[in-house]
């Protein structure tokens, strides 16, 4: 019986067949609506529809052009970027390679040679030169080598998304340094003002003192918020400076390149517009990390349905082709056809411990899946609410600053008058400039809860 005139078109007929269902991706179960978007003044709701995910240039709306600037550059130089799309790089090869296994294989080769046909003391040699093509094909009967590509193509997608949770982060840790940096100089220029103040009257209560007209008391009073003010200046300094050498590693600038751009104080960057607040499930979609968690989840899916099917048997068809020519013959074609099956028969449980280790590995990325979108979604509330009373605290600090200069000027009126003893003055000038290191502070606060909100939704 010539079986392989029957059992090759029969073997093709197989092709295609799964032995696992496909990967379906799973549904985000999402709220329909935050639980503090009833606070969230601060932020304004969409009116895109779903799918239509436009990135919005978030950190535009703080209006700071060397910013802007800054987060231009860190795109093309930070290091941590660079190495996220290497990895996509070596991902997409992987891809290619993977699918290149459903794909027939050729290879060639030629050999050429002399030999003695005759019996030994006669020398009767011909010469040999022979080319050929041998051609091999391993049929995918169930899907096993389908599956390892689009577990490839699974995991290229997921560092794809990765280095967008990279470049999100990298925005960021720049917007919140700069801020950092911008709040140190206002506070360090708050402390040089208090305390040029403070000298201003030290010296005049001194020489009110050695009039006899003022206590020592009252002078040492005095020198005690000079000196008091002199101590905060060596951390402010080191904050600033700590500000602009964590910049410069984040846009992979060695320290001290930024000094020249980033020493000049500014003002602390605010948003000029309020953040938009989408709804749960087009956050979700945005998310680049919700998106990697998926596309992992596909990969170990993929995996797995390619560890069932190496527990079934492998078909393989080959040809070869080419010509061969010997001294004093005509050149001849040659070929051959052939067909092989490989099964599984003994291998010590391997082959479904495999397997039992790619389900756990799906079930793995299932439930890391899960915890990524709930893990997204307190990120958003924890933002929202952040950024509210953040906001709310500010509102209220500046009208307690103006509450402590209206104070220390009502102190120093009667101070002058001689109704009210010089402490008062010292506690209203230390009161108001604690007041205005908590309003720069709140400010700050302010920009960092925009800058976190932003990055919670996903940019």
């Amino acid at each position: 019986m010539n079986r392989p005139g029957w059992m090759l078109p029969a073997l093709a007929l197989l092709g295609g067949c799964a032995v696992a269902p496909p990967y379906v991706a799973p549904g985000l179960d999402a709220p329909g609506d935050w639980t503090a978007a009833a606070k969230a003044a601060h932020a304004a709701p969409s009116h895109e529809t779903p799918g239509t995910h436009t990135p919005r240039s978030w950190w535009q709306e703080l209006e700071d052009p060397l910013l802007e600037q800054l987060m231009l550059e860190a795109t093309t130089r930070n290091f941590d970027l660079q190495f996220a799309r290497a990895r996509i790089l070596e991902a997409r090869a992987s891809h290619a390679i993977a699918a290149a296994a459903l794909a027939p294989g050729i290879t060639g080769s030629t050999r050429t040679g002399r030999r003695n046909t005759e019996p030994l003391g006669r020398e009767q040699s011909t010469s040999l030169f022979e080319a050929t093509f041998d051609a091999h094909w391993e049929l995918d009967l169930f899907g096993g080598s389908a599956a390892r590509v689009q577990a490839a193509q699974a995991s290229e997608s997921s560092l794809a998304y990765e280095a967008q949770s990279v470049l999100l982060t990298l925005r960021a840790e720049v917007a919140r340094n700069y801020i950092d940096l911008r709040t140190a100089q206002r506070r360090r220029g708050l402390a040089l003002d208090t305390l040029a103040a403070s000298r201003t009257l030290a010296e005049l209560t001194g020489s009110l003192r050695d009039a006899g007209l003022r206590t020592e008391l009252d002078a040492a009073q005095a020198r005690s918020l000079v000196l008091s003010l002199e101590t905060r200046l060596p951390r402010l300094d080191t904050a600033t400076a700590a500000a602009i050498r964590r910049i410069e590693t984040l846009l992979g600038h060695p320290p001290g390149s930024l000094d020249e751009i980033l020493a000049a104080p500014r003002p602390v960057p605010m948003a000029a517009r309020p953040a938009i607040l989408d709804s749960p499930a087009q956050v979700l979609a945005r998310r680049p990390d919700v998106q990697r968690a998926e596309r992992r989840l596909a990969a170990a899916a993929s995996l797995h349905r390619a560890a069932v099917a190496d527990l079934y048997p492998k078909v393989s068809v080959g040809a070869l082709f080419g010509i061969r020519d010997t001294s004093g013959n005509a050149s001849l074609g040659i070929g051959a056809l052939s067909a092989g099956l490989v099964a599984p028969i003994f291998n010590a449980g391997r082959l479904r411990a495999e397997r039992q280790a790619a389900e756990a590995r799906s079930e793995q990325a299932h439930l890391a899946y899960r915890h990524a979108v709930l893990k997204a979604l307190e990120d958003v509330e924890v933002s929202l609410v952040a950024y509210g009373n953040a906001d709310r605290n500010r509102r209220v600090l500046d009208r307690l600053v103006s509450n402590e200069a209206h104070r220390l000027a009502l102190a120093q009126a009667r101070y002058r008058r001689g109704i009210a003893p010089f402490s008062d003055v010292l506690e209203a000038q230390r009161t108001l400039y604690a007041a205005q290191e908590e309003q720069a502070d709140a400010d700050a606060e302010v920009a960092r809860g925009y800058v976190a909100l932003a990055k919670s939704i996903g940019g």
